[in-house]
């Protein structure tokens, strides 16, 4: 709460007065009264502060809730719910008779549409209003575009915009300047006025670099010795296999699970792993889990926990992540970005450890690194290196989540120069499990089978695609923060040998029983923009809906990735060889065969309908046991398939 003498001489400057009542202390009188004060707030801190930093909302409080010790009550602060910010939208008093643009009008009016349930209207919302503060999120985001499209049929605006200009005037600005690229408008808006939030991940990365610590340097682990080992992530589908991979070897794992209580994070841990048909009862006394919070200084573990932590641990598997392709990089800054450094920060303290970071390909995003490999494959080389640096990479990427695992490699890497041992594990696509077909349903891959299926028709697209199943990828992720293949830290990139081509993938539908022609890209984005416009209510929702913006964009050229080198990876492997027998250094490829057991298992679980041609998708079938049926039910009720 404001000085209240000065806060009302602030609003008479203004032009305007407080007439709430003093008394009343409803969260949505409070949010509102203060809305003014809150945006002025947040304009200073955006010139003191990166954009990352500025708080998206500020909640007025009469008083702090403490505890019994005197200090603030953190779990009793209170937090708007999505339908209080929206009642809350009164506007500011420097809005207030300020006619909105045409743009804006018409904007207004869709968002009034798609929040209407959350108490919006046109007339309530003023330009300065944040899309997301008045209740929006990326679902509906998704719905926001669809309407652009019908209202401004001539203009392609990326889904991200959104993110980077959430406000009303912000977000019609870039309307206006799809509309009329060269600025020979008159009746545009002005100039955005939101500073784009993904523009500063590698000044962040470097600024956050120089707090990192000097790492204690251990003797390499010896085969077969007993290895200690946190993971984050063990409830992601790669995080379960990683987990599998871990206990099949002498040692124990301690796994960090957002929960309640330890026993529901456990339950979290065997429910997951139950899903996916890998759970094994005798991993119990190897098994620890703690409640934390990647996003969280010290991921939320006590004092005592943590230390404890430092003192035993051997090796640290950071995979824990937030994967989300449309989301700025401020909002992902803190699950991938802050928690690498948290993990890193236990790498620094007590026992000296190893380090494995789970990253992405997504950070060689960039035509330079296609143009490169292009260059390696020309020269009898084997495409962009391991060894690369990224700097290419340092401005342009398109993505948040790119961006932030940019920041997290770059992180890792300094943290290597400063004598920490271990390895950033850059993995593609990662898809399911060869011996079983259990895969991930939220996958791009998985739902352009299904998508296609839908649509009756497969576009024609030659691209390779770097998909390699989740048990090779967990294998390498493992073997090379076991094994590191390079000093000081280096990566190891994920490729599969050899890659197989959109077009193979999806003609493995029609080998399995399907009926889905091949036709020209062109036809197929206009077959996918026909089935979502069908208002008829027959048809099924199609499954490559949350990625609508990205398959009818540029598909063939979007989805163009460029060959990489792996003999870090394959190091790594061959190094493993002497933990578990097994030499998988030549491994990882998807073949039209393993593509079958994927079919076979998204049918079982009801995820794809069976194919027209009867007798076909028993080939594979008869491969499910028991076990994987009754995980199927617990994925299915899950994920509501």
């Amino acid at each position: 709460m404001p000085e209240m003498k000065r806060w009302y001489d602030w609003l008479k400057e203004r032009g305007t007065e407080d007439t709430a009542s003093v008394d009343d202390t409803n969260m949505v009188t409070l949010l509102k009264r203060f809305k003014y004060l809150r945006d002025d707030v947040r304009e200073h801190l955006k010139k003191k502060l990166p954009a990352y930093a500025v708080p998206s909302v500020i909640v007025p409080l009469i008083r702090f809730p403490l505890n019994p010790n005197g200090k603030i009550d953190r779990p009793a602060l209170p937090y708007p719910e999505p339908a209080q910010l929206a009642a809350a939208g009164a506007r500011r008093p420097s809005q207030l008779g300020k006619a909105l643009t045409p743009t804006e009008k018409a904007m207004a009016a869709i968002w009034a549409d798609l929040l209407g349930d959350r108490g919006v209207t046109a007339d309530s919302i003023s330009g300065s209003d944040s899309f997301f503060d008045l209740g929006g999120h990326s679902i509906i985001a998704q719905q926001l575009f669809f309407k652009i499209r019908q209202e401004w049929k001539d203009i392609d605006v990326p889904m991200t915009t959104i993110f980077q200009y959430p406000t009303l005037r912000g977000f019609s600005a870039s309307i206006d300047q799809a509309m009329d690229p060269i600025g020979l408008r008159l009746d545009t808006a002005e100039a955005i006025e939101d500073d784009p939030e993904d523009e500063a991940y590698s000044a962040d990365a470097r600024e956050l670099a120089t707090h990192l610590s000097d790492f204690k340097t251990r003797e390499p682990l010896k085969p077969r010795e007993e290895v200690h080992t946190f993971l984050t992530g063990a409830t992601g589908f790669l995080g379960a296999y990683i987990l599998r991979d871990l206990l099949s070897r002498p040692g124990k794992v301690t796994a960090l699970v957002r929960a309640e209580n330890i026993d529901a994070a456990l339950g979290r841990v065997r429910q997951t792993c139950q899903a996916y048909g890998i759970w094994e009862d005798s991993w119990g006394s190897r098994l620890e889990t703690l409640v934390g919070d990647l996003e969280k200084p010290d991921f939320g573990l006590s004092p005592d926990t943590w230390n404890k932590l430092a003192d035993s641990v051997d090796v640290v598997i950071h995979n824990g992540a937030l994967v989300h392709w449309v989301l700025p990089y401020s909002r992902l800054r803190g699950p991938n970005v802050s928690s690498t450094m948290t993990a890193l920060a236990l790498c620094a303290v007590g026992k000296p450890k190893q380090f494995g970071l789970v990253s992405s390909t997504s950070v060689l995003d960039a035509d330079y690194f296609v143009k490169l490999s292009e260059k390696s494959l020309a020269e009898g080389g084997t495409g962009v290196p391991e060894s690369d640096d990224l700097e290419a990479a340092r401005k342009g990427l398109g993505t948040g989540y790119g961006q932030s695992k940019w920041a997290a490699e770059y992180l890792t890497r300094e943290a290597g120069k400063k004598g920490l041992a271990g390895c950033v594990i850059r993995p593609g696509y990662v898809l399911g499990d060869p011996e079983t077909g259990t895969t991930n349903t939220d996958d791009f891959l998985v739902r352009i089978l299904k998508g296609c299926i839908q649509l009756q028709s497969r576009p024609d697209i030659s691209n390779t695609i770097n998909m390699v199943p989740v048990t090779h990828v967990a294998r390498v992720v493992v073997a090379s923060a076991f094994n590191p293949p390079t000093s000081p830290l280096g990566v190891a990139q994920i490729t599969s040998h050899p890659r197989i081509t959109f077009n193979d993938f999806l003609a493995a539908l029609e080998h399995y029983g399907y009926t889905v022609p091949r036709v020209p890209y062109a036809a197929w984005k206009a077959n996918m923009e026909a089935y979502v416009q069908d208002r008829s209510g027959t048809k099924e929702e199609n499954a490559l809906l949350p990625l609508y913006h990205f398959v009818t964009g540029d598909l063939p050229a979007d989805t163009k990735a460029p060959e990489l080198d792996d003999a870090n990876a394959a190091a790594a492997l061959k190094k493993d060889e002497a933990w578990t027998g097994q030499d998988w250094s030549k491994g990882g490829a998807v073949t039209q065969d393993t593509v079958g057991v994927y079919v076979s298992y998204l049918i079982e679980l009801g995820f794809m309908p069976r194919p027209e041609k009867k007798g076909v998708s028993e080939l594979v079938l008869g491969r499910l046991t028991d076990a994987m049926r009754e995980g199927m039910k617990l994925v299915g009720g899950r994920r509501g398939v």
